[in-house]
């Protein structure tokens, strides 16, 4: 039998050929276009595995800050708690000074009046007097003593701002080193530098309050050296105002190294 074809079926068949050849080549191209896209995967993959020891010390310093922020505001409450419980403890000290000086005045008025009756009544008024005065002269001393402490006290705020004058500084120079580092990082990234703006801003605000908080202090202490009768409220205001905003810096530092 007859085993062959036409000039048409053997032209049908050399177009196959090209069909199947022109598949052939797009699957090749194809192959290289995903080996290359892989490639670049593997590429990408190692560049973000090289930035994310950095990304995440950004993330933890952020959060750090996040959290002095946080603390900061505890403190300024507890301050104010304890400002107003001073302040009713010296309202119930001065009632009780207010109420024992009524009580000598009204002692050497009844003195006064005793002087026109009998010896006798004479006699309970001068004794009534000597008890009086005898308050009188406790009170007096007690004055002498609350002023010695004021002194002693102002003395030791002096010392302290001081102090607290010398670690402000060191802050300063350590926010200096820490405005460094940021710089450093910005340059890493575009993530970087988002991150590094949000902790130079805490860092501006954290310097701002310090600084707010000094000057504060040094408020509390021109007002402490003025009148005697504010010296009471406003020295233990500005102690303690003093010896918490001290804890806080310690603690600050502490945390920065």
């Amino acid at each position: 039998p007859w085993v062959g074809g036409t000039g048409l079926g053997n032209a049908n068949l050399g177009k196959s050929g090209r069909v199947i050849e022109k598949l052939m080549a797009e699957n090749d191209k194809l192959k290289r276009e995903i080996k290359s896209e892989a490639a670049k995967r593997e590429e990408l993959q190692r560049t973000a595995n090289a930035q994310k020891p950095r990304l995440e010390a950004l993330q933890a310093e952020n959060a750090r800050l996040s959290h002095c922020k946080a603390v900061d505001e505890s403190v300024i409450k507890r301050r104010d708690r304890k400002i107003e419980d001073l302040k009713a403890e010296l309202d119930v000290e001065r009632q009780k000074r207010e109420s024992l000086e009524h009580r000598v005045q009204d002692a050497e008025r009844k003195m006064g009046e005793y002087h026109e009756h009998s010896n006798k009544e004479v006699q309970q008024a001068v004794e009534e007097a000597k008890h009086a005065t005898t308050h009188a002269s406790i009170l007096e001393t007690s004055h002498r003593q609350l002023s010695s402490e004021y002194r002693q006290r102002i003395a030791a705020a002096n010392k302290q701002l001081r102090e607290l004058n010398d670690d402000r500084e060191e802050d300063r120079k350590r926010l200096i080193k820490l405005d460094v580092v940021n710089h450093q990082m910005r340059q890493e990234s575009e993530k970087a530098r988002k991150l590094y703006n949000e902790l130079l801003a805490a860092s501006d605000r954290y310097r701002e309050e310090k600084d707010s908080e000094v000057d504060d202090v040094l408020g509390d202490v021109k007002d402490l050296k003025g009148g005697i009768s504010n010296r009471e409220v406003e020295l233990d205001k500005t102690l303690e105002e003093m010896h918490d905003t001290m804890n806080r810096m310690k603690w600050l530092m502490n945390m920065q190294k």
